[in-house]
């Protein structure tokens, strides 16, 4: 009873005993280097063909000779004959040898390149390609790593981009969640838009929506020189943004704009352009934020992106803080109308007219 679970436990064992022998020549075969593998390809069928023949001439050509030749013969025959046949399998053999080293850095040299392009990119250095050496096989590994790569750097830039943009919006929330009058709100907007974008100076500019009247709301980092210039527009002289503003041709997003403003003052060092975001909700113009940037940075399409993401957010405040305005200015109508209210209880409104509030 004992031998025959003896038995059946080692039948399994011997079934799969052939497959895990082949198995493991397989991976000991794959563990070679490449170079020992061309070398190996290249020199065995010359030693194979030089001990064969070698074999051949000490044993079946001897049959032959003997009939022709005598015993003598034929044995100084047979030794000549395995002394050439040797000396041409050593000297093939080093031929050999010499094209399977040339073969090995004509083959593993892509390969190589390949290695170090792979090393590279997992330090960090993603502006690493590998060069295509040829069109084969190898050639096609390597132009299918580096779209592979290039992929990898895309997503990347992506996801640093959309990390920017929601990081850039969670500061925006979070200086709109202070309970503190518009113009304070929006002087920290315009702080942490300026840290954002690594800028210097803002301001903005609220709008009536039902006056179109444009007020001077906030700055942050305004020069001295320029500060006149705003006050001035603040008090009725619209510059051509606001215009087009009030007449609604003005583009939704943000872009570099010129200045007229600026261009008077182009003794001051300062640029002639500023970075327009018109504050737009609902189809409805509340103002706009202007940044300061100089002449020679550049902002790239993802920057504009950025500020527009962040203008919405923006609008979404004014919109909210105006329609608050409205709601407390109709409170305070129903209030002096009814007769059996006290005047002295009424909400106190931001200003004595339907307008926004001045800073």
């Amino acid at each position: 009873m004992t031998q025959t679970t003896s038995s059946k436990g080692l039948k399994p064992i011997l079934e799969q005993l052939p497959a895990r022998i082949g198995e493991w020549i397989y991976n000991a075969v794959l563990s070679v280097p490449v170079r020992v593998k061309i070398t190996g390809i290249v020199l065995l069928p010359v030693i194979i063909l030089g001990l064969s023949l070698n074999y051949w001439i000490t044993t079946g050509l001897s049959d032959w000779l003997s009939y022709i030749l005598t015993d003598v013969r034929v044995t100084a025959a047979m030794r000549a004959g395995s002394r050439s046949v040797l000396l041409v399998t050593v000297l093939a053999a080093g031929a050999s040898i010499i094209l399977a080293s040339f073969m090995t850095f004509v083959l593993t040299r892509p390969l190589l390149a390949l290695r170090k392009m792979a090393q590279q990119v997992a330090a960090g250095h993603l502006d690493v390609r590998a060069p295509v050496w040829s069109n084969d096989e190898i050639g096609e590994v390597a132009t299918a790593i580096n779209t592979m790569t290039d992929h990898l750097v895309a997503t990347q830039e992506d996801l640093a981009r959309t990390n920017r943009h929601l990081e850039a919006v969670n500061q925006i929330i979070l200086a709109a969640d202070q309970e503190a009058e518009i113009h304070d709100v929006l002087y920290l907007v315009l702080e942490k838009i300026l840290n954002v974008m690594n800028l210097e100076t803002a301001w903005v500019y609220l709008r009536d929506p039902e006056q179109g009247i444009f007020h001077l709301a906030s700055w942050y980092g305004v020069p001295e020189s320029l500060q006149p210039y705003l006050l001035n527009q603040a008090n009725g002289q619209q510059c051509a943004c606001q215009q087009a503003v009030s007449t609604g041709t003005i583009e939704a997003t943000a872009a570099r704009r010129p200045c007229r403003m600026l261009a008077e003052q182009a003794d001051s060092g300062l640029p002639q352009a500023h970075i327009t975001i018109p504050i737009e909700a609902n189809g409805q113009y509340f103002g706009l934020i202007n940044l300061l940037c100089a002449e020679r940075r550049r902002l790239s399409a993802d920057d504009l992106d950025l500020l527009t993401a962040i203008a919405a957010q923006i609008a979404e405040i004014v919109a909210n803080a105006w329609l608050r305005l409205k709601l407390a200015e109709k409170e305070l109508a129903r209030q002096a109308l009814s007769p059996s209210s006290n005047p002295t209880t009424w909400p106190k409104p931001w200003t004595t007219s339907c307008s926004w509030p001045t800073p």
